[in-house]
């Protein structure tokens, strides 16, 4: 359920750069979302769809790319890429790993009819 209300940032964030650039429409936007972060792809997706439908958005498609959680281990340096929240150096087993990517939700583009992509950037978390 809590999906929801990040989608519905999602979607006022949008709208709100929709508005900011003189958009009428959108055909898709682009969201990075880290695994970390719990949320479900396909709930983001049908709260998407639920909250656009009377919106500027409408028809619009939510194209989510799914970030891997990757760190670094502050004790060896080794670069790592965690399938599990376990956070354990394979290479020394410190568990003072910094966690680089896997957190985010970010909107990364806009595409446009007729215009191209639109790169947003750092719209999210």
């Amino acid at each position: 359920m809590h999906e929801l209300s990040v989608t519905q940032s999602i979607v006022d964030s949008v709208l709100g750069e929709m508005n900011a650039r003189g958009l009428e429409r959108v055909g898709a936007v682009h969201l990075k979302l880290g695994r970390m972060t719990t949320f479900v792809p396909d709930c983001v997706k049908f709260y998407y769809d639920a909250l656009t439908a009377d919106t500027a958005l409408a028809g619009s498609e939510l194209i989510i790319e799914e970030v891997n959680v990757t760190g670094c281990c502050n004790n060896c340096g080794a670069e790592l890429e965690f399938e599990e929240p376990f956070f354990i150096c394979p290479e020394c087993g410190s568990v003072d790993i910094e966690v680089l990517t896997g957190r985010e939700i970010l909107i990364n583009a806009l595409e446009v009819p007729d215009e191209g992509d639109i790169r947003v950037g750092n719209k999210g978390r």
